[in-house]
């Protein structure tokens, strides 16, 4: 005889339990829109700015831990790199970086770049430039 299915009563839910239950916490040490609460909202990005005018003209760049990929993407729009790959260990800022900028120009990943021998995407190649800057405050 099957068993029945067991549902747990229905509660609702706090803030916090709601705020973690929608990925909005922390997870990997990154944080749902952190360009909107974290960073001024300059374009492109301060950060960016603070390194050599020409380190990223017609460059390849890696962006290790690209959150969302606002550097990412940046790093092609506005600073002229070549190509642009972003990774992420988080899945979830992986995708929302593919439905910010879908038709390009920069690609993202999901991986764990301090395991790389775990890497089985495209991305990993030969790059000009690696980028930290979402790692670094």
């Amino acid at each position: 005889m099957a068993e029945a299915c067991h549902h747990p009563p229905t509660t609702e839910l706090s803030k916090a339990e709601r705020f973690k239950a929608t990925h909005l916490a922390a997870r990997h040490g990154n944080y749902h829109q952190y360009y909107a609460k974290f960073r001024a909202p300059t374009v492109p990005d301060e950060r960016l700015s603070i390194l050599p005018s020409d380190i990223l003209h017609n460059a390849r760049v890696i962006d290790l831990g690209c959150n969302a990929g606002k550097l990412t993407h940046e790093a092609i729009a506005h600073c002229g790199a070549a190509a642009s790959v972003g990774v992420d260990i988080d899945p979830w800022l992986v995708e929302q970086a593919k439905a910010a900028y879908p038709n390009g120009p920069c690609t993202f990943e999901h991986f764990d770049f301090v395991d790389a021998s775990a890497y089985t995407g495209t991305a990993l190649g030969k790059f000009d430039v690696v980028l930290l800057l979402s790692n670094t405050e």
